[in-house]
This record gives structure tokens, C-alpha cells and sequence, in this order.
């Protein structure tokens, strides 16, 4: 069976190998699903084949058997590596509920929810299959929408096979209208690993939310409604694709708001994988920073084996620094920029507030992709005074205006925040975004 074996990543500008990519985990590929989806969607192909350069796809076993790489809808048809494509979404989508619209399940489910909300006197406005936006012709229409204390709310029942597309477009057109998105399973034991559902589980905090037979009785003994909470329970010696499911019933009001991505969430399973990871390696953590800090008196040769030490143990460590090779840090320069986080970190004790401006004024200068993580560690450090500088908001301005205009671009913006939530744990997780 033809496949294609070698892919272009046009954000770090390197080509790596199919095979050893899906080696790291089913988590990967369906994580890549989205992020190359949203990417397709705007015009803007993350990554395209090595030997034609047409757009390309993670694709979920199939004919292939195993998880692989495959060309877009119209692309690479000439490509010797091209292979046929299979059921396009518009035929999926016809099959489903043997022609119907809708199963009589979804149209109960979505009901339920609906009347017990219209209950609650912290959410308005309750539409069932409306436009969200109205007057708007390319709105979503959620199975159900409401307005929770000034937040709007799309609740999508997640009951058969949503595809990749049809998922980062929903979203997608909510998070550009402010409206927060939660994806409602039924039978999620069943359901759980099916291609489809990880595909939402995995950019959602690695969490799902259902509503099961003890959900719905909890809704109707309580006049609230209840969903079941489900989360991989973080753990740093277990890999993503097997670590255990806990869950738990929650009201509506448990659940939390991600104002960033527009994600709703009740367990932060990132906050908790990074305090297990920081746990697991804490040795390593402690040594790590203790030679940074006396590095420069031991000259060069010392300096290039603890940078290399550090890339080895972030690499085996941290699966999702996407192959970030030694090089590529050097060439981003990633070492400098941790000794001016650090410095950022400790400024106000060690360097005083003129000294700090300088380091922070470096960052922006030689290290704008990077911005984000530099907030984060100010914000997470109490140097938030930081934040109100007139140069600091200028230049903030124009690098934002720069990522307006295709650059930097985001792989190489967030290759190295699994490194960073290591090294500064404090930091508030939520603001990486590793996709």
C-alpha cells in the first residue's frame, strides 16, 4: 500500500519521517488533525508532502491499517505516493441516521437539556437549533444555545461521527464571535476512542463531557443540569494513550471557562500533567537550574553539555516538544531566552526594576514569537508592572501586527512550551498554546 513517507513542516522548515512521527502516540496524530484542519481552513497548510508538495492530512488507520499521512481532496493526484481518497464528509454525513436529520436520541437529549436550562435563572436566551449569530448566513446553528451569566454558550451533542472539519469550523466561527463551545457525549465508555471523539477530547483539556443515565437523573432531582466530567489522570511515567479515565457528575456551574481558546473545562488536565511531569523530574529540575545559574563560570565546554543535557531530558521527558532538535534550538536561540525569562523570573530581587526593562525589551527584540510565554512568566511571577510600560505595549502592538501578516508563525512560536512549563511552573498553563 502506497503511503506517503516523508512530510514538509512549512512553519519549522524541515522534513521528517511519517513512520517516526506516529511513533509517539495516537494522541499526536489526532492533535495534528486539528491543528492542520484549522490551518487548511484558512488557507494555510501546516504541513504538505516532501516529494510534491501538495497540502496533506493525518489520517486514522483505514485501509492502511495503521495511522498516516495522506494527500488533501485534489492534491498530489500525480504524486507517486498519492492514494485514494475515502468517503468524502458530504457522503458520511448522508449515511448517518439512515437518511433522517436527526436520531431520535439526539432530538430528546437536546430537548432535555434545553427545558431543564430555560429553569435556571443564571442563563438566558435558550435556542434549540438556531442560528447563534443571527442575521449572519454562515452562523452555526448549536443543538443548543444559551446565554450563562454574559458568557454565550454553543452546546453541541456529540452522538455519532463529527468529522475533523466540520468540528474546527464550529468552533472556529465561535471562537471568532465570542461564543464558547462544550461537545455533549452520550455513552462515552462506549464511544471514547473512537477516532471521532478524540479528535474533540484531545483539544479540549483531554476531557469530555457526557450526559448519562445518572446525569439525568441528578438533572431531574435537582432542577440543574448535570453532565458527567471525564479526564485522563495525568501521569508522568504513563504515556498520553494510556494513562487511566476518572469522572465525575457536575452541575453546570462547576464547569470552567477558558476565555483564550473558548474551550469549556472542569478538570485542567495541562496544569496537572506539568506539576506530575515537574514531580517526576524534580532532581533533574533543581540540578538543571543550579548549573544554569553557575554555568558561566565554567566556561564554554561546560555550557554545551548542559544545553545538551537539557534538550535530551526535555526530548525524553516531554513527548510533545515535536522533535525539536538540538540545532533548532540554537538556531531560535532557546538558551538565550531562558536565561532572560530567568532573569525576568528573579529581577525584582536581584536586578531592580531599570535592569529588568532591559532584559524584557530583549525579549521583545530578539525573541517576539516568544511573547506569549514572556507574559505568562511575568504575570505568574507578580511582575505585572511589566505589562503597563509604554515600550512594552508598543512593541507588543507591533508584533501582533507582524503575526497579522503570516509571521512569525505559530510551530516555531510554541515549539519549546512544554520546556518552558517545566522550567517555570507557577506560570499559568493556559496561555500556551502548543498547537
Amino acid at each position: 500500500m502506497r503511503s506517503i513517507q516523508s512530510v514538509f513542516d512549512r512553519d519549522m522548515g524541515e522534513h521528517f519521517s511519517a513512520d517516526e512521527f506516529f511513533r509517539d502516540g495516537e494522541w499526536k496524530t489526532h492533535a495534528i488533525r486539528r491543528k492542520e484542519t484549522s490551518r487548511f481552513q484558512r488557507g494555510d497548510p501546516a504541513y504538505t508532502c516532501s516529494l510534491c508538495n501538495g497540502a496533506v492530512f493525518a489520517r486514522k488507520g483505514g485501509s492502511h491499517g495503521t495511522d498516516h499521512f495522506a494527500h488533501r481532496n485534489r492534491e498530489g493526484l500525480d504524486c507517486p505516493w498519492h492514494t485514494l481518497a475515502g468517503m468524502n464528509i458530504g457522503h458520511i454525513n448522508a449515511t448517518k441516521f439512515e437518511g433522517r436529520q436527526e436520531s431520535e436520541l439526539h432530538f430528546r437529549l437536546k430537548t432535555f437539556i434545553a427545558d431543564h436550562l430555560r429553569l435556571d435563572n443564571k442563563i438566558s436566551e435558550v435556542k434549540v437549533e438556531k442560528k447563534a449569530v443571527a442575521g449572519d448566513l454562515h452562523s452555526t446553528r448549536p443543538d443548543v444555545f444559551v446565554v450563562y451569566d454574559q458568557c454565550k454558550l454553543a452546546i453541541e451533542l456529540q452522538l455519532s461521527t463529527t468529522q475533523v472539519p466540520i468540528i474546527e469550523q464550529r468552533e472556529s466561527y465561535n471562537r471568532s464571535h465570542d461564543i464558547y463551545t462544550v461537545w455533549v457525549f452520550h455513552d462515552f465508555i462506549k464511544f471514547r476512542d473512537l477516532s471521532t471523539s478524540q479528535d474533540i477530547c484531545i483539544d479540549n483539556f483531554f476531557g469530555a463531557f457526557e450526559i448519562d443515565g445518572d446525569a439525568i437523573a441528578a438533572t431531574r432531582n435537582s432542577g440543574v443540569l448535570h453532565f458527567r466530567a471525564w479526564w485522563r489522570v495525568a501521569d508522568a511515567r504513563i504515556a498520553r494513550d494510556n494513562q487511566l479515565w476518572d469522572s465525575k457528575l457536575v452541575s453546570i456551574h462547576d464547569l470552567k471557562w477558558h476565555a483564550l481558546t473558548k474551550k469549556v473545562y472542569f478538570f485542567d488536565y495541562h496544569r496537572a500533567e506539568v506539576e506530575a511531569v515537574r514531580n517526576e523530574n524534580a532532581t533533574f529540575v533543581d540540578n538543571f537550574e543550579q548549573a544554569w545559574f553557575d554555568r558561566r563560570e565554567n566556561g564554554d565546554v561546560a555550557t554545551r553539555k548542559i544545553e545538551k543535557l537539557a534538550m535530551k531530558r526535555f526530548s525524553t521527558y516531554l513527548g510533545e516538544c515535536w522533535d525539536v532538535s538540538l540545532d533548532k534550538a540554537y538556531e531560535f536561540r532557546f538558551f538565550d531566552l531562558i536565561d532572560r525569562l530567568y532573569e525576568v523570573r528573579e529581577g525584582q530581587k536581584i536586578f531592580g526594576k531599570q535592569h529588568l526593562k532591559s532584559r524584557v525589551d530583549t525579549i521583545l527584540h530578539q525573541w517576539p514569537w516568544f511573547t506569549d510565554a514572556l507574559v505568562a512568566v511575568v504575570t505568574a511571577y507578580e511582575c505585572t508592572e511589566i505589562l503597563k510600560w509604554d515600550t512594552y505595549q508598543r512593541k507588543v502592538q507591533e508584533i501582533k501586527i507582524r503575526e497579522s501578516q503570516g509571521e512569525p508563525n505559530d510551530q516555531q512560536k510554541n515549539a519549546f512550551n512544554p520546556a518552558l512549563r517545566l522550567l517555570f511552573p507557577e506560570v499559568a498553563m493556559d496561555l500556551y498554546q502548543d498547537m
